[in-house]
């Protein structure tokens, strides 16, 4: 320490000789003055370490972390928009460690198929974010800010005919109409700095298209190329679907002996892809289902995934619609093991069902299987009775344990 102030008092003392050689006289008094400030504000900084002014200077910073809260807020939605899962678990709260493998397997794109990938990542990259920088609010170790993200409107975008291929979607999704999504960052102080309480929220609401992927990992344009055209003629031409019914007596003691159907279900996959088809003639149902269908106290965190705790009193499915539809076509299948063949399930019922409109208009299709046992409940739903061999809607949920 003392090695340093004689060679800052020899630096100062340089600086005053090169000073007076410059300055008149009459300068020479305030020159001194401001030269041995120097010296002993130079001194001052050696003998303390600098500490007492690297306190003054961070003082502001310390009284007011705005700047810090904006920069993780800026970092964080950048990593948004991004699709940066790493860093925006990175800068959330410890609470989403537990949550970790959960979030990094759902967003993993290579666990999804080329093009159901493809799309996925086409819609991330039209995520943008504004902060709304006046709505910031700090109050001691907690702050908030409003941020409004826009991303492609998923449910709103509909393909038309000339879409068929991975590289026309990504075409479709870039100039398609997005929507803005309107959120509250929030913030909490940490050992490590500033970082964000309410990240499950976020990624449910920015990241919602990501549902399509849980509904059909495995698409592939090529498979959804089938032609549906001549289902219509089939339907007016075949008189055996004006009587279709799925009700059957069921005998599992012959079924395998008399019957050699092949496995063709997997009732276990089926539950995490609920399905959405626009057969020829059912195009009005389909259009007005533009929202998904929900299980009603699935113990799943996506209400789209139906997992029940066996003894459940009933399993509630609720479908909406944009219309009234009148009354359609419902069947419920059950079965007691995932994998199975035609004839190891149980055609519980096939019937009509009347729409539910509640006082504000909005109308929904709802099923209730009550005190269901312990298997597998396949719910199909169709413009008509003999339309369910083409549903609209096909949805699977299980009750206690895979099987």
């Amino acid at each position: 320490m003392y090695n340093a102030c004689c060679t800052i008092i020899l630096l100062v003392r340089s600086i005053k000789v090169a000073w007076d050689k410059e300055v008149d006289i009459e300068m020479k008094i305030p020159v001194k003055k401001t030269t041995c400030a120097v010296m002993a504000g130079a001194i001052l900084v050696s003998m303390t370490g600098c500490s007492q002014i690297e306190d003054m200077i961070g003082k502001t910073d310390k009284d007011d972390p705005s700047k810090e809260v904006m920069e993780t807020a800026e970092d964080f939605c950048d990593a948004v928009a991004d699709g940066d899962i790493d860093k925006i678990l990175k800068l959330s709260s410890e609470d989403m460690e537990d949550k970790e493998d959960q979030i990094k397997e759902a967003m993993d794109i290579d666990s999804y198929s080329d093009d159901m990938g493809g799309i996925l990542k086409a819609i991330t990259d039209t995520i943008e974010y504004e902060i709304d920088e006046d709505s910031l609010n700090v109050d001691d170790d907690k702050a908030e800010i409003d941020v409004t993200f826009t991303v492609f409107d998923y449910l709103d975008n509909e393909f038309d005919d000339d879409v068929d291929t991975l590289d026309e979607a990504e075409d479709a999704i870039a100039d398609g109409d997005t929507k803005e999504i309107a959120i509250t960052l929030e913030f909490e102080l940490t050992d490590d700095g500033w970082v964000i309480s309410d990240t499950e929220d976020i990624l449910d609401a920015v990241y919602e298209f990501y549902m399509m992927g849980a509904l059909s990992p495995d698409f592939s344009f090529d498979d959804a190329a089938y032609d549906y055209d001549d289902l219509d003629d089939q339907d007016d031409d075949n008189d055996y679907y004006d009587d279709y019914d799925y009700d059957y007596d069921y005998d599992s003691d012959d079924s395998d002996d008399e019957y050699d159907f092949g496995t063709t279900y997997n009732f276990e996959q089926d539950i995490y892809c609920m399905s959405y088809m626009n057969a020829s003639g059912c195009t009005e149902m389909y259009e007005a289902f533009t929202e998904l269908a929900t299980w009603e106290g699935t113990t799943s965190n996506n209400p789209q995934i139906g997992i029940y705790d066996s003894g459940v009193d009933e399993i509630r499915f609720v479908q909406p619609s944009d219309v009234d539809l009148g009354e359609v076509g419902m069947s419920v299948v059950y079965s007691p093991i995932s994998e199975a063949n035609v004839g190891d399930t149980i055609a519980l019922d096939t019937f009509y069902l009347d729409p539910v409109v509640d006082q504000d208009g909005n109308v929904s299709y709802e099923i209730v299987i009550e005190a269901p046992a312990d298997g597998y409940y396949r719910i199909e739903i169709a413009p008509t009775v003999a339309d369910l061999y083409t549903p609209v809607v096909s949805a699977t949920c299980r009750v206690g344990a895979e099987a």
